[in-house]
């Protein structure tokens, strides 16, 4: 949480963290409390399409339509967990490559999120935390920048392969 904190915190246009801490289980992950004395509540949720044989046998090709219904789906269901709960953000990562957002499925997230469904969630976004040092938070919702109708459903017929433990070699 330190880490995605520190990444968050470089996004923010106004540093409001004054510190946070874990929760126990069965609630929400982490609170936040604010600089103005509130209390922030953060979810996390992993995004892992996984089969019945674990990580190792996990597809790393995906269709953008299916990749983005599972995702709204457990969003949803966390959604409907907590009704009317207010400031709830919803923290999404992704610990294997295999599950990398394409910037299609990101958009197509962000379409559902905004123009199409109604959650709880204060604010919902994915942090991408990367071994070479270019750790980013995307924002997922609210968003302004969305896509039309048609532009969504062309997006959810592509398909797209997360390249992992890709080398390239040469020989001489």
């Amino acid at each position: 949480m330190d880490r995605f904190i520190k990444v968050w915190r470089q996004g923010l246009s106004v540093d409001f963290i004054k510190n946070y801490s874990q929760n126990k289980e069965n609630h929400f992950d982490f609170t936040i409390n604010t600089t103005n004395g509130t209390k922030i509540y953060i979810d996390l949720m992993e995004i892992a399409i996984l089969n019945k044989r674990g990580y190792n046998k996990a597809k790393n090709s995906h269709n953008v339509g299916e990749y983005t219904d599972f995702v709204i789906k457990n969003i949803m269901k966390k959604s409907d967990k907590y009704s009317s709960k207010s400031d709830i953000f919803l923290l999404l990562y992704i610990t294997d490559d295999k599950f990398n957002l394409s910037d299609s499925i990101l958009h197509c997230l962000a379409y559902m999120l905004n123009i199409e469904l109604r959650h709880v969630f204060h604010l919902i976004s994915i942090v991408e935390l990367n071994v070479n040092d270019t750790d980013k938070v995307i924002y997922l919702s609210p968003c302004n920048d969305t896509l039309n109708h048609d532009e969504y459903l062309k997006l959810r017929k592509n398909n797209i392969i997360n390249l992992t433990d890709f080398h390239l070699s040469t020989s001489y």
